[in-house]
């Protein structure tokens, strides 16, 4: 079967937004926990998140870059910076 080019982009534009429906997704689970462990107090879910990074740089080991990356998110995460997607995010599964 032949795939025409536009049918490649399309491909890769679908693989892109499902990546990023899932990165949502990813956000909120976290924060599900930050909020579980933090409360409603941003500093409290960033010392949560921070540990969480902290653990998964325990388990997997992540280079310098990813390691900034994680802190960069979880601070995001946090402060409410994600806030529109996850509940974008989780619109789109009910």
């Amino acid at each position: 079967m032949k795939i025409t080019r536009i049918k490649c982009e399309f491909l890769g534009i679908l693989d892109n937004e499902l990546a990023d429906k899932k990165r949502q997704l990813e956000a909120a689970d976290i924060k599900e926990v930050m909020r579980a462990y933090g409360g409603e107090d941003s500093e409290q879910q960033k010392s949560i998140g921070e540990w969480l990074v902290s653990y998964a740089e325990n388990r997997q080991q992540l280079d310098p870059i990813e390691l900034k990356h994680a802190y960069n998110e979880v601070d995001d995460i946090a402060r409410g910076a994600y806030n529109w997607k996850i509940d974008s995010a989780q619109q789109g599964l009910q």
